[in-house]
């Protein structure tokens, strides 16, 4: 049990860490994350491929966010009043930082192409497990078949966090200390395990904008819509910095040193 809380708290102080980046330049994380989430919201409507899609781009767009994090951990103020709307229009250039460089392009693009292959099987096994009754109105089913969907969606959380384990260090490692992403990805996935309770309080706090929209439902689907994307819009720059800040803990300063190569 104290390990347990000991980790847990870890993860409540990363998100605390997270959320005082995200105020030290609030309109180019913030920016980056309306536009990461519109992004993301456009994909989502796309018949069959919009998760796919949503996968193979979720590495690109973390990596820029950990790219352009690591340069507002480096600002000891915030931001002057005279510069913010400069990045306001900045943030959807920071976007897509990561391809600035041709040396990160490859990386990126082989993370985005393993993490589209690991959603597809992911989905190819939740259909394997529950068929057709994925697609319906859950409310509509029977005791059964609920109980079925239900465990093959928990399966498919479970399966997603681990993908998430292999990438949330891998990435900072290879594009931050130019680490060959292979073993940084093996060394993201065994470094993740030891903290699984710490990242999964800060990788909980991506369910937020679900829970708020599912809530807003009830009222309005309008509105479930659009606090769903106004709350994601800050959760995922508050997410990506509370990573960033969990990087930064267990890979040491003296071994996580930036080396830019911009």
């Amino acid at each position: 049990m104290s390990r347990f809380r000991k980790h847990t708290e870890l993860g409540f102080r990363w998100l605390t860490c997270g959320w005082r980046l995200f105020l030290r330049n609030p309109w180019l994380l913030g920016g980056m994350g309306f536009c990461a989430a519109a992004l993301i919201s456009a994909l989502a409507l796309i018949p069959f491929l919009g998760g796919l899609l949503i996968a193979l781009v979720a590495p690109l767009l973390l990596a820029s966010a950990y790219l352009a994090i690591d340069n507002v951990s480096r600002q000891k103020m915030s931001l002057p009043a005279s510069l913010r709307l400069v990045a306001v229009k900045q943030s959807p250039r920071e976007l897509i930082s990561v391809f600035r460089n041709e040396q990160r392009v490859f990386p990126t693009v082989v993370t985005g192409l393993y993490s589209m292959v690991a959603a597809l099987l992911i989905g190819v096994l939740v259909r394997l497990m529950v068929g057709s009754a994925w697609a319906k109105d859950w409310t509509s089913l029977g005791f059964v078949a609920l109980s079925g969907v239900l465990a093959a969606w928990l399966l498919a959380l479970c399966i997603y966090f681990l993908l998430a384990w292999s990438l949330i260090y891998a990435l900072p490692l290879a594009f931050l200390q130019q680490e060959p992403l292979v073993p940084a990805i093996g060394r993201s996935f065994k470094t993740a395990a030891r903290h699984a309770f710490g990242l999964s309080v800060v990788l909980g706090f991506l369910l937020v904008p679900i829970l708020v929209g599912a809530i807003a439902s009830l009222v309005s689907a309008w509105a479930a819509h659009a606090l769903a994307f106004l709350v994601g819009a800050v959760v995922l720059p508050i997410t990506a910095a509370s990573l960033y800040c969990s990087y930064r803990t267990v890979f040491p300063q003296r071994e996580a040193a930036t080396i830019h190569s911009r």
